[in-house]
């Protein structure tokens, strides 16, 4: 089994496509039933984020049977943002609330690994920087072949957090070192920072650079 740190991926977009998000997730205290039907292409808004719509189909005479689907993802949400969503008159009035959840973000919970080399080791955390718009952090590693590097891509990060990223991602390399065998977490991360994609990509090796022998 190798090392490895677990960076978890936060897209802060809905998942399109997905099945409806039922009444139980609704909050539909403030919502007036008209008609049934598709009330569609409604925005969501407020929260961290922004472009999502969604369809709110009422079925049952009632508005207990209410369910929303979305069509159309944005981006920047985040888990436990309330949104709001006002009535079109013709099918409701007064408007419904949903507090965002893991299960309804691409991304949320997917998990990248920065996997340790088998007969390498970890090397150090690139902080980011003024250079890249504070929108990448890397850890790099050695390996007898190559010098390697697992980049991440960032969303809220600044010159004034730039420094705790990179003691987080610090921190979680030190506890793989102290931990042979083990998955390890990433620690939290500063409010509102987010990493959402990353990945190995080689930096130099036989051939493609000086290497490491």
């Amino acid at each position: 089994m190798q090392n490895a740190i677990k960076v978890p991926l936060d897209s802060g977009a809905f998942k399109l496509n997905q099945p409806a998000i039922p009444p139980l997730e609704l909050n539909l205290s403030s919502m007036v039933w008209v008609a049934d039907g598709l009330a569609p292409n409604l925005n969501l808004t407020g929260g961290s984020g922004s472009g999502a719509q969604g369809n709110v189909v009422i079925s049952g005479g009632s508005t207990a049977a209410t369910t929303l689907n979305i069509i159309t993802a944005g981006s920047g949400y985040k888990v436990g943002d309330v949104l709001t969503i006002n009535g079109n008159t013709t099918n409701f009035t007064g408007s419904i609330t949903l507090t965002v959840t893991a299960e309804q973000l691409n991304g949320e919970g997917a998990i990248v690994h920065i996997f340790r080399p088998n007969n390498g080791q970890f090397c150090s955390v690139v902080r980011p920087s003024v250079a890249d718009l504070y929108t990448k952090v890397s850890i790099t590693q050695i390996q007898p072949s190559a010098a390697r590097k697992w980049e991440f891509t960032l969303s809220g990060a600044t010159a004034a957090n730039a420094t705790s990223i990179a003691s987080a991602f610090d921190r979680a390399l030190v506890a793989s070192c102290q931990r042979p065998n083990q998955d390890i977490d990433l620690p939290t991360l500063p409010f509102g920072v987010k990493v959402s994609s990353g990945g190995f990509s080689n930096i130099s090796g036989k051939g493609g650079g000086p290497g490491f022998k």
